[in-house]
């Protein structure tokens, strides 16, 4: 892909991507998953399970997006690395971007589907366990994403910060199968 056809499709991507990954309860109301949880007070708020790091990460890389599109002078402020601006490496890029958004909608699809069956029986620690496990694939999803990105418009701001929101995933993951 060339630099105007990714300056085309990357904003509508991130919006999209956006959407799915924060504002899926919206996505429920318009009838793409039906299941609604017994009880009004059993709601359940995914910006607050997703950590702070993942989203200044998703706000940096949709800035980034943003400036590379509309602006391109600012974007070389992220020190973009020219010999990765190859058409092949921006399709490799672009297809991962693909998997992601794609990852990230059957991971929200299945969050939503065991959270139902965990608000229908609380005292089961294993549904509980269930959603943690689709909490985590969101979370996959992001990171999927975080790498298209950095593939896709490579600069040496995007590869640190996916770098570092990798770091933490490996060490939060460490971190929890010792407590266990």
């Amino acid at each position: 892909m060339t630099g105007i056809t990714l300056r085309i499709y990357l904003p509508g991507f991130a919006i999209i991507f956006l959407a799915v990954a924060l504002f899926w309860n919206s996505f429920k109301k318009f009838g793409i998953v039906d299941k609604t949880l017994p009880n009004e007070k059993d709601y359940y708020n995914r910006l607050n399970r997703l950590h702070y790091i993942y989203m200044v990460a998703l706000l940096i890389f949709f800035i980034m997006i943003f400036l590379y599109s509309f602006f391109p002078k600012l974007y070389t402020l992220f020190l973009p690395i020219a010999i990765l601006d190859h058409p092949v490496i921006n399709i490799i890029g672009f297809y991962i971007l693909k998997i992601a958004l794609i990852w990230t909608i059957i991971s929200q699809i299945k969050l939503d589907s065991r959270i139902y069956k965990y608000s229908l029986d609380r005292s089961n620690l294993t549904l509980m366990e269930m959603v943690f496990r689709s909490e985590k694939n969101v979370t996959r999803g992001l990171l999927t994403m975080f790498v298209g990105i950095v593939i896709t418009i490579s600069n040496v701001i995007g590869i640190l910060i996916c770098v570092t929101a990798l770091s933490y995933y490996g060490f939060s993951n460490r971190k929890r199968k010792r407590l266990i």
